[in-house]
């Protein structure tokens, strides 16, 4: 086995075990043991866990490049949520809020008879996330919303453990080649 081949191999077997573990981050709602901050408004609520399409978590790609391994995300949030930080609301911010507002009220439910809205599970949940859009659209330019940090990736003793079994193991594959004789002499 040629050693570029070896390097190659391990960090493809590093790059599989690392995003597996990152991904299950956001099943554990931790960076490994370090427990996330529950959100305020709505703790139950996971919004970063979602698979696939527009959410967070389906939006981590990885690759190697020149015997590097990275991550990365297309979303603009996925830096702020990894590492925390302040944003300052901005004119833009406010009318997305306000947008967002008006889609969750367009989801209630309400009677035919009374015209009021229905008292159903939905109704609740979507009731509860209009009003804190409209909390957010209700802020004024400038002020500021911390978001606290939730890492999902970045460096942790548990990477480096990874890393050593991983190259442990394949210089275990690699030993597994060699014949060794003891000859009299």
């Amino acid at each position: 086995m040629k050693p570029q081949d070896f390097i190659k191999d391990v960090l493809k077997d590093v790059k599989t075990d690392l995003t597996d573990e990152f991904d299950k981050n956001f099943e554990r709602q931790a960076f490994f043991d370090e427990r996330w901050q529950q959100r305020k408004l709505r703790p139950g609520d996971n919004l970063l866990n979602v698979h696939g399409g527009s959410g967070l978590r389906g939006s981590i790609a990885d690759k190697i490049v020149n015997q590097t391994i990275s991550w990365s995300s297309s979303l603009p949030y996925a830096s702020i949520h990894n590492n925390g930080g302040v944003l300052v609301v901005t004119a833009k911010m406010k009318a997305f809020f306000w947008f967002k507002y008006m889609q969750a009220m367009n989801k209630l439910v309400y009677s035919v008879k009374t015209k009021s809205v229905r008292n159903t599970k939905g109704n609740r949940a979507n009731s509860t996330e209009a009003e804190i859009w409209k909390a957010m659209a209700l802020k004024k330019v400038g002020d500021k919303i911390t978001i606290p940090k939730r890492r999902f990736i970045g460096d942790h003793p548990n990477v480096k453990t990874i890393i050593r079994q991983n190259v442990d193991n394949a210089v275990l594959k690699v030993g597994e080649h060699f014949k060794l004789e003891f000859k009299k002499q």
